[in-house]
Order: structure tokens, then C-alpha cells, then sequence
């Protein structure tokens, strides 16, 4: 599934690539967001809610203790991100960032959640 995952992660990547014609002076700050968007290798997959089976449930402190750590990663991921995308943005002609905005617009937005850059053009 990760796989899978990854080659249409690079099709949208590479069909945004297109659309902006990145030129040759641009292209560190096209790899290196490209490098920022990707998930961390050790990156977990998705869980089911509730604890697995056989454990004990959790008691609501504990499960608001575990929301309250996924938020702050999810938190770090996204500064992660939107400081990538500010920092390629800012190397982007005013033509490259109109366009830019208009995709990642129609794409759903960036970052927001599990979308955005990442179900826009990353998590789909």
C-alpha cells in the first residue's frame, strides 16, 4: 500500500512540476519540498481506533492523552510542511505562484489535515 501510495505521490508531484515549469535554477528548492512532503520512513500506518485486540480499553483520560499526542505530531508535520511550501513559493515567479495557487486550490488546499499538500498532491 506504502508503495502505491508513493508512485502516485510522485505522479501528482511531477504533474505539479509540469504546471510550473520549474526551471533549472528552481529545481534544489522543487527537491528539497519534494524531500520535506515526504512521510518519515518510519512513519507508522494507520491504525484502527481503540486499543488492539486483546488489551484492556483505554480509560478517557488515556485516550484524550493520546489524541493530545497525535495533535502534536500532527502539529509538527504541518510547520514541517508549510515551511517547505513557503520557502519553494518564495523562489517562484509571480506566474509559477498564481498557478501554484490555483492547483493547490483546487486540490483541496494545503495541509489542513491528511489532504491538502499531502491529499492534494500528496496523500490523494
Amino acid at each position: 500500500m506504502r508503495a502505491r501510495m508513493r508512485e502516485h505521490l510522485q505522479r501528482r508531484a511531477q504533474l505539479l512540476h509540469d504546471a510550473l515549469s520549474v526551471r533549472p535554477d528552481q529545481e534544489a528548492a522543487w527537491q528539497a519540498l519534494q524531500a520535506a512532503l515526504l512521510p518519515p520512513e518510519d512513519a507508522r500506518p494507520p491504525h484502527p481506533p481503540g486499543p488492539p485486540p486483546g488489551a484492556a480499553p483505554l480509560t478517557t483520560p488515556e485516550r484524550l492523552d493520546r489524541m493530545a499526542e497525535r495533535l502534536a505530531r500532527r502539529e509538527v508535520e504541518f510547520k514541517r510542511h508549510a515551511d517547505a511550501i513557503k520557502q519553494f513559493y518564495a523562489v517562484l515567479s509571480p506566474a509559477q505562484q498564481k498557478t501554484f495557487d490555483a492547483l493547490i486550490a483546487l486540490h483541496g488546499g494545503v495541509g489542513g489535515d491528511d489532504k491538502g499538500m499531502h491529499g492534494g498532491m500528496r496523500h490523494g
